[in-house]
């Protein structure tokens, strides 16, 4: 009977566990959109934050060079690049 029992509960697990997986899959391919806002919003913030750190606080986290503000450009126009390729689509 033992066994039994053990052979139920496995399948019991794996529903929920592939039940679970599959729809969150689903809900990501159906709406991308709930997917990437948070996660940019998420990015904004954490760069804006290190800004205001930058700009504002009394003692510096780190040394700011010339290699930062070159990558800030570059992911700045890639954004804005991806944001014009990205507009003419219908969500």
């Amino acid at each position: 009977m033992f066994p039994i029992i053990k052979f139920g509960w496995a399948h019991v697990t794996l529903l929920i566990v592939v039940t679970q997986s599959h729809l969150i899959i689903h809900n990501l391919f159906e709406g991308m959109i709930w997917f990437l806002v948070p996660i940019s919003c998420v990015i904004c913030n954490n760069i804006m934050s290190y800004m205001f750190g930058f700009f504002f606080e009394r003692t510096p986290l780190i040394k700011f060079g010339w290699a930062h503000v070159t990558l800030l450009i570059v992911v700045t126009q890639s954004h804005l690049i991806i944001h014009n390729l990205f507009e003419g689509m219908i969500w």
